[in-house]
């Protein structure tokens, strides 16, 4: 998200006073930045965490170097309430409590293949926020279901540029076929999405995304 000064754009003049309008300060980019209109919808949002259905990341101005934070007293209310990203201390994470592991339903089912993705976004927020990419990438000899955490980040994941997270497709359906249940691919105690089934001949993978999420389609 741009955070340099935009004279350019038009100035946000909504009230920051609802859950669905601090949300849309913080992921658009249609308007003016203004630190203090997100303070204020970050605020709002910290102090009402137990009430959201999603996680948001967002940073904090930065402080003295790069990948440092503010010292600024007015921030540590939003710092306190909220998890730190990469360790840097600038990008941070508002953790919603009123998440659910709920599934959606078999109309919702959607197929990633190779050159097909799939982006899972919280319902209601912008797609910066997807919190996984699932792929299927070809490497030669193998076919691979690959999930990469929060594809748009502000923050470096060392863990997702270094250890990747993926499963040969070939075992993996072998694995699930031994299963009563689909298999869960989760953040913490969050379940993002089922892996409903998968096929390593046609090198595709049926996903069943959690029931508040929307599922987007990502065309190489």
């Amino acid at each position: 998200m741009e955070e340099n000064p935009t004279p350019d754009l038009p100035k946000w003049t909504k009230p920051l006073a609802t859950v669905a309008d601090c949300v849309e300060r913080l992921d658009t980019d249609a308007y003016a930045f203004d630190w203090d209109q997100r303070l204020k919808a970050l605020t709002f949002l910290t102090e009402r965490k137990r009430e959201l259905p999603f996680d948001i990341e967002f940073s904090v101005p930065q402080g003295e170097h790069w990948l440092s934070r503010t010292k600024d007293p007015v921030w540590d209310r939003v710092v306190s309430l909220t998890e730190d990203r990469c360790g840097c201390g600038q990008h941070r994470v508002i953790v919603g409590e009123g998440k659910t592991s709920a599934l959606a339903a078999d109309d919702k089912l959607v197929v990633a293949s190779i050159g097909r993705a799939i982006d899972l976004v919280p319902r209601g927020l912008n797609r910066l926020q997807t919190i996984m990419r699932i792929s299927v990438e070809d490497h030669g000899e193998e076919t691979f279901l690959r999930h990469l955490s929060r594809p748009y980040t502000a923050s470096i994941n060392l863990m997702e540029l270094f250890a990747p997270k993926g499963y040969k497709l070939k075992p993996l359906a072998e694995a699930l076929a031994k299963q009563k249940e689909p298999a869960r691919l989760m953040e913490k105690d969050w379940a993002l999405c089922a892996i409903q089934a998968v096929d390593p001949v046609a090198c595709t993978v049926t996903i069943r995304p959690n029931a508040s999420f929307d599922a987007l389609i990502v065309e190489a």
